[in-house]
């Protein structure tokens, strides 16, 4: 097993497949930047129920982080 680190994730998804595309934002400063360069460096293909399960599965994770340590933020 391999461990890597991403702090930008997208989601593509067809009838039979999610697909979770990892990757590292490779911008300095954002807000100087005229656009977000980013370094895909992993994909994961799940089928809908194994990404359903997933779902479940970090919904519960985050209510417990969030019931621990605070709300987390998107802004």
């Amino acid at each position: 097993m391999t461990t890597s680190f991403a702090n930008v994730v997208n989601v593509i998804h067809t009838r039979e497949e999610f697909m979770l595309v990892f990757g590292l934002n490779k911008s300095v400063n954002l807000s100087e930047a005229e656009e977000m360069v980013v370094e895909i460096n992993q994909q994961v293909m799940l089928t809908p129920h194994a990404a359903k399960r997933l779902l479940l599965l970090l919904q519960n994770r985050i209510g417990n982080y969030e019931a621990r340590f605070g709300e987390i933020s998107l802004g």
